[in-house]
């Protein structure tokens, strides 16, 4: 496969501006000419967390929106130029689809904010800023020594907490569109979530949407463990559907504060953290590149804009590196009939060498890193290259993470030796199958491999197909004040494809087995 670039003939319908799917109008909504700030000031329900946003001047933080630095996009590279029926427009062949590329037109600076009202602050003890202050010193003692506007203070830490540094409409924190989460499976037993980083340094959020039979979700939480199925280990804290949004943001109302403490950090944190390639970025969110389907009605039939790839300049692009040069990777829609993950992903295109900064850990410990794969190896459309992965040590130097890896080999390579779930005969028992499969598991995790989750699927869970699995890519000690990376170089082929479509990072007491065996969703 290579990147083309084709040059239509054909006239492109024209079509209305592109609307996320997910963003539906609301009674709260105001859109208007205010920034993130104002927007609260206006409202005197919330008066204490605007004061603390002065205070700690996070102010002017939240008043960012449009990057002056941003370059000219050509015309011909703009989604404009798909509704214009431009003859000029870019595409690309990937398996049996062809995408068509994009760039934002701009590069804006967006904020979701979770805000505590008055009256209910007031429930505890909290009635100004000085008692909200004198709140967040009990919870970051550590800080408490520092003025407001350092951001290592507990003022500053504990608002920090309540904001991610990109907007998120209420439908679009976790994948919601009803084609996709029809192939969701065992939705009682593992919640739909993604995990954020917020604006305070090194922190992560879980946001989870339970469901109590599919495509009925109970709400949205923050920070919630377990399932009302499997055991509730932490409630979570709810998020209000109603918000009020601005031009660079908006904010929703929560019950009550969110605290990085070492509960939420050890314990509800302490999980599994499967994060999707599409979050990556805030600027892959601000810019309306993730979590678009392709067939949306606001597309108006067009399949131009349905099959529409968001491409982004270096550096423009936050926590993402690649060499200047040829276009090398596409943060792609989301499609139904897909073999990944919630049906979306990053087309990185070789030859590439491309770094990802990573979420940071919740706290100190022994981490697995894995990566997702779907090999296609029946596929001569989509060819899957080899790949030496890195990871920066203390020093700032990339180490390989051992040798490079065939990203065209199935699970049931020899190689690997995956074997499939009802490989095992029928004239067996249910134990005995169980027995041999846990058995397998247990190889391929040797080996550096786990298959697929089970808890998606277009017909047949993904575990199912030998084609799609996880890498192993490292194993290591994290800190939960570093920075780490992940570096992708493609060697060999040219012209090979990298799906990304999720990277997990897994805590030593999830992966050991020390509190029973991983569940495969």
């Amino acid at each position: 496969m290579r990147i083309v670039s084709i040059v239509f003939s054909l006239l492109l319908a024209i079509t209305p501006a592109i609307v996320s799917a997910q963003e539906q109008p609301n009674d709260n909504l105001v859109e208007n000419g205010v920034f993130l700030p104002e927007l609260l000031r206006s409202n005197p329900k919330v008066s204490i967390f605007y004061n603390a946003l002065v205070a700690t001047h996070l102010k002017d933080t939240l008043e960012q929106y449009i990057d002056p630095n941003y370059p000219e996009i050509e015309y011909e590279w703009t989604v404009q130029a798909l509704r214009d029926h431009y003859s000029g427009v870019h595409a690309y062949s990937s398996a049996y689809e062809t995408d068509y590329i994009a760039y934002p037109e701009r590069r804006e600076f967006k904020y979701t904010f979770f805000v505590v009202t008055d009256s209910v602050l007031s429930s505890y003890g909290i009635r100004n800023l000085d008692d909200l202050r004198d709140y967040a010193k009990s919870v970051y003692p550590e800080g408490a020594g520092l003025e407001d506007v350092d951001r290592a203070s507990s003022l500053n830490k504990l608002l920090s907490y309540h904001i991610l540094p990109f907007w998120l409409p209420y439908d679009q924190f976790n994948t919601s569109q009803t084609r996709i989460i029809k192939n969701r499976k065992y939705l009682d037993e593992f919640d739909v979530e993604d995990f954020f980083e917020t604006l305070l340094p090194h922190s992560v959020m879980r946001i989870s949407t339970p469901y109590e039979v599919s495509e009925k979700p109970l709400g949205i939480f923050i920070n919630r463990k377990g399932t009302i199925k499997t055991g509730l280990e932490a409630e979570g804290i709810l998020i209000s559907k109603d918000y009020n949004s601005c031009i660079n943001g908006g904010y929703y109302y929560i019950e009550k504060p969110l605290l990085y403490d070492s509960q939420t950090r050890n314990n509800i944190l302490n999980t599994r953290m499967r994060i999707m390639a599409c979050t990556l970025s805030p600027d892959f969110i601000n810019s309306g590149a993730r979590g678009r389907l392709n067939g949306d009605p606001a597309n108006g039939g067009n399949q131009y804009l349905n099959r529409m790839v968001y491409s982004f300049r270096p550096g423009f692009c936050k926590n993402i590196e690649w060499n200047d040069g040829p276009i090398n990777f596409f943060v792609r829609y989301r499609d139904a009939s897909f073999g990944t993950y919630y049906g979306d992903e990053l087309s990185i295109i070789g030859p590439f060498d491309i770094i990802f900064r990573l979420p940071a850990v919740p706290s100190d410990g022994l981490y697995e890193i894995r990566i997702w794969n779907n090999s296609m190896a029946w596929s001569s459309w989509n060819p899957r290259g080899t790949v030496l992965f890195y990871t920066r040590n203390e020093d700032g130097d990339f180490v390989p993470c051992g040798t490079p890896v065939d990203c065209h080999l199935s699970l049931e390579d020899p190689l690997i030796g995956g074997v499939r779930d009802d490989n095992y005969g029928y004239d067996v028992s249910e134990s005995q199958k169980q027995d041999s499969i846990y058995a397998n598991d247990k190889l391929l995790h040797k080996r550096g491999y786990l298959k697929a989750p089970d808890s998606y699927g277009t017909s047949s869970p993904l575990r199912d197909d030998m084609g799609c699995y996880r890498k192993i890519i490292s194993e290591q000690y994290m800190k939960s004040d570093k920075d780490y990376y992940l570096r992708l170089r493609q060697v060999g082929m040219d012209e090979a494809v990298f799906a990304f479509n999720f990277i997990e990072i897994v805590p030593y007491s999830v992966y050991s087995g020390e509190n029973g065996p991983e569940d495969k969703h």
